[in-house]
This record gives C-alpha cells, sequence and structure tokens, in this order.
C-alpha cells in the first residue's frame, strides 16, 4: 500500500512541475525590428504556447514535444491502481529515458530563421520554465525505477519451491 502512495506522490510531484512549466516562460527569441534605429527585443514564449504547438517543432527536426505524451502515459500509469510489474516499470525506465533524450535535445539553443531576415531571426535559448519541464521527468522517472527495484527484490524473497527430477 506504500508502494501505491509513492507512486502517487512521484505522479503529483511531476505533474506539478509540468503543470508549472506551462504558466512560466520556456523560450526566449531575440526579435530584430526592420528599422535599425529601433533596438531588438526580446519574444518570450509561454509554456502553454509550446505545449499546444510544439509539435510543429518537427517540421525543424526539434522533437521535443513527443516526450510529452510519453510523460502523460507515464503520469497516468503511475495513478493506476493496478499495481506495475517489473517488465512494465522497466519498460518505463526506457521509454522515459528516451522521452528524456528529446527533452534536453529541445533544450539546445537554435537559430531561426524566416527567410527575408525581418522578424524572428536569431538564436532562440530556453529560459526557467524549460529547466522546470525537464524536472518535472525526475519523480516520474525515481517512481519507475524504485518500481524496477521493488519487485527485484520481491522475487528474490519470494521462496523458491524445488521440482523433483
Amino acid at each position: 500500500m506504500r508502494w501505491l502512495t509513492f507512486n502517487r506522490a512521484a505522479a503529483l510531484a511531476g505533474a506539478s512541475f509540468w503543470l508549472a512549466s506551462l504558466a512560466l516562460p520556456v523560450l526566449a527569441t531575440p526579435i530584430e525590428e526592420i528599422d535599425p534605429g529601433h533596438p531588438a527585443f526580446i519574444s518570450k514564449e509561454p509554456g502553454w504556447s509550446l505545449a499546444l504547438f510544439g509539435w510543429a517543432g518537427a517540421f525543424e527536426l526539434n522533437f521535443a514535444w513527443f516526450a510529452n505524451p510519453v510523460l502523460a502515459w507515464a503520469f497516468f500509469r503511475l495513478l493506476s491502481v493496478k499495481p506495475m510489474t517489473q517488465a512494465v516499470s522497466f519498460f518505463g525506465v526506457i521509454v522515459l529515458a528516451f522521452a528524456l533524450i528529446l527533452a534536453v535535445m529541445g533544450l539546445e539553443p537554435r537559430h531561426i530563421d524566416i527567410g527575408d531576415d525581418h522578424g524572428v531571426n536569431g538564436l532562440s535559448y530556453p529560459l526557467f520554465g524549460a529547466y522546470v519541464w525537464l524536472a518535472s521527468f525526475a519523480p516520474i522517472l525515481l517512481a519507475y525505477t524504485v518500481g524496477i527495484w521493488r519487485q527485484g527484490a520481491s522475487l528474490s524473497s519470494a521462496p523458491q519451491t524445488e521440482t523433483a527430477e
């Protein structure tokens, strides 16, 4: 029963980080003005905007947004009443590690270029909200890793039956 509580606490912590990242600025991009007399300013993208339209990043070979459906699957799997088996925990760790790699690759600063050298041109870089989003993976990944360890410990402590030949 305590294990179920740990899973729910990990899911709640991960979901809290993810929801907080929606409210925080995630991406900053310098905006160059057409008139050189006007200074450039920084455009800050909120997390909710990237959550809605981040799938379009695939057109620029930025697949970080696709870590979100994996994270959602992991949240709901942790909240499930059905206990996780060692195989499900192991699969969860592998899939979450792959999603985490996608997420980290999304934090790489990118040059955004819109053909005519006007508008949104410049190096975009992650802000605090991107790191909070990345932190949402930690409790979920920890819960799945502990799930492997717990299932392995319960299997090794189970009584072994000898078969007669």
